[in-house]
C-alpha cells in the first residue's frame, strides 16, 4: 500500500536532542507499516535558518539541510518530503492556518503527480489548511487523521468559537478519525459533533525493546531513600510546581527521597518558577547534564536534580532509575510516558484523567489520584507507598506486565483496519522484512 503521512512539524528522520510525544508517535507509526513492507512518503515542514529563529529552530533548520531537502527517497520504500512554507511571526490561529496553507500549497504538488492509497494526517491545523488554500481536502475518501494536537476541551487551551467552527468544518468532513484514547474520542465526539461511526478507537504503544523493566524490580525495598522521577517537558500544563509541593511535604513528613526532572525546557520562565520554589523552601537544586546511576543518584547530597530532555533510550535508563514516577498534570492529550515508565517497571502515580483509561486500572497496575484532591493526594498516596515498599514493588511488577499488550505492532493493526477500509480494493501483500536497522530510532 502507498501512503502519505502528513506530519507537519514532525520530521522523523534527524536527530533531534530529545522527541516528544507527537514525534515518537510517528516515528514509530512508519517503523512498523515499514517493517510490514508498506511503501511510505512523508511530509513535513523545511525549516530555514533565520536570525529570527530560535536556536532549536535553527539547529533543526540545518539538519534538515544535512539531510536532504525537498523529496528526498531514503530507501526503495521510503521517502520524505521536506517542503518549505511561510513562517509567521506573532502565531495567531488564522497565521497558523496561512503558514500550513503555504506548506499544503507545495503538498498539493506531489498529490497531483503521484497516486497514494492512504492520505493520513496527524496535525488538524494542516487538515483544515485545505480550507483556506482549495476548499476542500483532496482524496477526501482516503483520508484519516489522528489527533495529536487538539486544542479543544484542554485546560491550558483557550480557542475562540471562530476557530472551533473552523476546525469542525474541516473534521466533520472525515470518513474515519484514529482516536488514541477513550478520552480523545469523548472530546471528538462532543466538542466537534462527531458521530460514532467515524471515530475509531486506536490505543497507543510502547517499544519494549528500548523501555524494558530494570533488572532487580525490587531495589526499591532495599534501600532507605526513595528515587521520584517526574520526566516530563518543563511547561505549566505538566505542573511540576506541583511535584516540588509534594515533595516538599514527604520531606517534612521525615522521609528521605531524591525527586529528578527530565524534559525538554518548553517554558523558560517556568524552569526559574521551579528553582525559586525550591529556594524558597529551603532545598536545593542541581542541574546536570548527565544521567546518574541509580546508585550515584541515591548517595546525591541535594534534594532535587533537572536533566535536559534525552531521547528514548537515554530517557529509558533514567526512567529505570525510580521507584515511583509523578504526573499531577490535569491535562493531557495521550499518556506516553506513562506507558514508558509502566514498561520499564517505575510505578505511576498519576491524576485521574480519560486519556489514561485504557491502560490504567487504579491500584491494580497504577495509583490514580482524584482531581480534586490536587497535590495533596499525591503525597498522601506516595507516602502509603513509601511505608509499604512490598505493595510498591509488587504494583510495579504488575504495571510492567499490563503493557507489553500495547506494542506499536498492535496499534498499526488497528490502523491497517481503517486504511483498508478506506481503500478496500488496495490488495495487502505483506513483505518478508530483513532490512532490521532500516533507521536508527535508538541514538
Amino acid at each position: 500500500m502507498k501512503i502519505a503521512l502528513i506530519t507537519a512539524r514532525v520530521d522523523p528522520f534527524i536527530s533531534p536532542h530529545d522527541m516528544n510525544g507527537g514525534c515518537v508517535l510517528v516515528r514509530n507509526y512508519i517503523k512498523a507499516l515499514h517493517k510490514l513492507g508498506h511503501d511510505i512518503h512523508v511530509f513535513t515542514r523545511l525549516d530555514t535558518y533565520s536570525k529570527n529563529n530560535s536556536d532549536k529552530t535553527n539547529i533543526k533548520a540545518k539538519m534538515q539541510a544535512d539531510a536532504g531537502t525537498g523529496k528526498v527517497k531514503v530507501n526503495k520504500r521510503l521517502t520524505i518530503y521536506r517542503l518549505p512554507y511561510e513562517p509567521f511571526k506573532n502565531k495567531t490561529w488564522k497565521e497558523q492556518m496561512e503558514e500550513s496553507a503555504s506548506f499544503l500549497r507545495n503538498v498539493k504538488v506531489y498529490f497531483d503527480a503521484e497516486k497514494f492509497d492512504i492520505y493520513h494526517y496527524f496535525h488538524l491545523l494542516s487538515l483544515a489548511g485545505w480550507n483556506l488554500l482549495t476548499g476542500e481536502i483532496p482524496h477526501l475518501n482516503k483520508t484519516t487523521f489522528s489527533p495529536l494536537l487538539l486544542t479543544i476541551g484542554r485546560e491550558f487551551e483557550f480557542p475562540s468559537k471562530e476557530r472551533i467552527d473552523f476546525e469542525r468544518d474541516a473534521i466533520k468532513k472525515l470518513p474515519a478519525i484514529s482516536c488514541q484514547s477513550v478520552g480523545e474520542m469523548e472530546t471528538i465526539r462532543n466538542e466537534y459533533g462527531i458521530t460514532d461511526d467515524k471515530l475509531v478507537h486506536i490505543p497507543l504503544g510502547v517499544d519494549t525493546e528500548i523501555f524494558y523493566v530494570k533488572q532487580d524490580i525490587t531495589h526499591a525495598g532495599k534501600e532507605n531513600r526513595t528515587i521520584l522521577i517526574s520526566p516530563n517537558t518543563i511547561k505549566h500544563q505538566k505542573r511540576q510546581l506541583e511535584v516540588i509541593h509534594i515533595a516538599h511535604a514527604l520531606k517534612e513528613r521525615g522521609f528521605s527521597i531524591i525527586t529528578a526532572f527530565m524534559g525538554r525546557i518548553r517554558e523558560p520562565e517556568y524552569l526559574e518558577e521551579m528553582r525559586s520554589l525550591i529556594s524558597s523552601s529551603g532545598m536545593a537544586l542541581r542541574e546536570i547534564s548527565e544521567i546518574p546511576s541509580r546508585k550515584d543518584l541515591l548517595s546525591l547530597d541535594t534534594d532535587f536534580i533537572y536533566i535536559p530532555g534525552k531521547k528514548e533510550k537515554v530517557l529509558a535508563g533514567f526512567i529505570r532509575s525510580g521507584d515511583v514516577a509523578i504526573f499531577p498534570s490535569t491535562d493531557e492529550g495521550f499518556g506516553l510516558l506513562n506507558l514508558d515508565c509502566m514498561a520499564c517497571g517505575t510505578l505511576p502515580v498519576c491524576t485521574d484523567l480519560k486519556a489514561y483509561g485504557d491502560y490504567l486500572v487504579a491500584g491494580e497496575n497504577a495509583i490514580v489520584v482524584d482531581k480534586k484532591l490536587g497535590w495533596e493526594g499525591f503525597v498522601k498516596n506516595i507516602e502509603d507507598l513509601i511505608n509499604n515498599k512490598e505493595r510498591m514493588i509488587s504494583l510495579s511488577k504488575i504495571s510492567a506486565n499490563s503493557v507489553q499488550q500495547y506494542s506499536w505492532d498492535n496499534l498499526i493493526r488497528k490502523q491497517l483496519f481503517v486504511y483498508t477500509t478506506l481503500h478496500d480494493k488496495v490488495q495487502l501483500k505483506p513483505a518478508k522484512y530483513h532490512e532490521q536497522n532500516w533507521i536508527n530510532l535508538n541514538d
